[in-house]
């Protein structure tokens, strides 16, 4: 969150970032003094509350909440999510008694060739002022609350290189964020078939917001992408994993049918323990091919089990890779993100909106190409510092790494980019332009200083 701001009086006052026990002393305080005090405050990793005091009987109070989002990339795809289709009350009207409306500026560095709605296909006007930028509009007599807003846009730049944004005021340290996408060297697809072990949480949390329905859909938008080289299996699990196959299946058509009708039948009960079905994924690990397990799942795992899973995960076996995707808005994202990191995988997020196919062979064209191990970004000199995360996760085809840091001084400075890729040596030489003064991108140093914490 970067702002928050409440109308008194017909004026926008505007809030301030404290610590949160500070914060609380003085919104009770103002609320004693009978001033009219607002706080938001951040309450676990998905959650803000807000307080505002008072407001009167039939009244109505505006505030305003400015947020910072960074998107999911895959290969020219970008996609924004506003999530709506959170767990509320179940006894009030999910629909909005007025109009329902939202505009969406949409601004890149490079052009913008398509943009799409997965979630309300016919329901938004796009207009296209600028190659790099498009406005696309929604608004309807009764807003559905219950399904989230998903867009997404196509860009046409080629998958190759380094960007670099930069934000400095005058007199001051300047921030940056670097995003290193794949090229060339990663564009030639991986030899021979893979192994897929398909983890399928079926706890009771899976039972809201059609989560499970969701999860099921997708697998089997996975297993239709797999080619004919590939081996899987399809697990379910809550407190104890139930496997389909009982070995590694050939993929063919008779093989598909008989995980479809595998997950239809599955139903949501009982508790998360996701250590049970990772030791039995890895059980599939085969020394002469890679082995992919994809969990999908809310993360809702028992709190106890958290460190021994995380600890599994890093002791998986040699070719073991894990790919979290979470699904609804419920989501744990922060745990499912260092358990896909710590085991050389990715992290994916599905909304009820989504485009299930396109994100099935998006997925699918990550796994085909080789990845990138070992990738560093090293600078020639000390004028950057304080740089976000401190080990960079693999480089798959078509998905950006970000880093962010803080620099010094102005001017050029070169960078090396290393890798390892199939066994061989990877190393880029590039140059990076650091400005004096640069107030375009505001929004870094908040995104900045939230991977500084985390």
């Amino acid at each position: 969150v970067a702002n928050f701001s409440m109308w008194i009086g017909g004026k926008e006052m505007v809030g301030e970032v404290l610590e949160k026990k500070r914060a609380r002393q003085i919104y009770n305080s103002y609320k004693q003094q009978r001033r009219d005090p607002g706080l938001l405050e951040q309450t676990d990793y998905k959650t803000f509350e807000m307080r505002i005091f008072p407001i009167a009987a039939g009244a109505s109070q505006k505030v305003q909440v400015a947020y910072y989002q960074e998107l999911d990339v895959d290969a020219d795809w970008a996609t924004w999510v506003y999530p709506l289709a959170t767990v509320t009350r179940r006894d009030i009207d999910q629909r909005t008694r007025g109009k329902f409306a939202l505009t969406l500026d949409v601004k890149s560095a490079v052009p913008i060739v398509e943009l799409q709605s997965p979630s309300h296909r016919d329901d938004f006007a796009v207009a296209q002022f600028a190659p790099t930028y498009v406005q696309a509009s929604l608004e309807t007599a009764e807003g559905d609350l219950a399904r989230d807003v998903v867009l997404a846009y196509r860009t046409s730049r080629p998958h190759t290189g380094v960007d670099v944004i930069t934000s400095r005021a005058d007199g001051e340290d300047g921030f940056f964020a670097l995003t290193l996408t794949a090229g060339e060297e990663l564009a030639a697809a991986a030899n021979g078939g893979m192994d897929y072990v398909f983890v399928l949480d079926v706890s009771g949390s899976m039972a809201r917001d059609g989560k499970l329905s969701l999860s099921q859909e997708s697998i089997d938008a996975f297993v239709d992408t797999l080619g004919s080289e590939d081996r899987f299996e399809v697990m379910a699990f809550n407190v104890r994993p139930t496997r389909l196959f009982g070995q590694l299946r050939q993929v063919d058509d008779a093989a598909r049918g008989d995980a479809s009708a595998f997950l239809t039948s599955q139903q949501p009960r009982g508790g998360t323990v996701l250590n049970t079905a990772i030791t039995a994924a890895y059980e599939y690990a085969d020394p002469d091919r890679t082995l992919n397990v994809v969990i999908l799942s809310d993360g809702m795992t028992e709190q106890t089990e958290r460190t021994a899973l995380l600890e599994l995960i890093r002791q998986g076996p040699a070719g073991a890779r894990v790919f979290a995707i979470g699904v609804g808005n419920e989501v744990d994202r922060p745990l499912l993100r260092q358990v896909a990191q710590d085991a050389g995988g990715l992290a994916a997020f599905l909304s009820q909106g989504d485009d299930f196919e396109r994100q099935a062979k998006a997925f699918r064209r990550k796994l085909l190409h080789p990845v990138a191990t070992n990738l560093a970004i090293e600078f020639a000199d000390d004028r950057i510092y304080d740089v976000e995360p401190g080990t960079l996760p693999n480089l798959y085809h078509g998905v950006p790494v970000r880093m962010y840091g803080r620099y010094r001084g102005d001017g050029p400075i070169e960078a090396t980019v290393s890798a390892d890729i199939q066994g061989r040596s990877f190393t880029r030489k590039i140059e990076v332009e650091l400005p004096r003064k640069d107030g375009g991108n505001p929004e870094i140093e908040r995104t900045w200083a939230w991977h500084r914490v985390q």
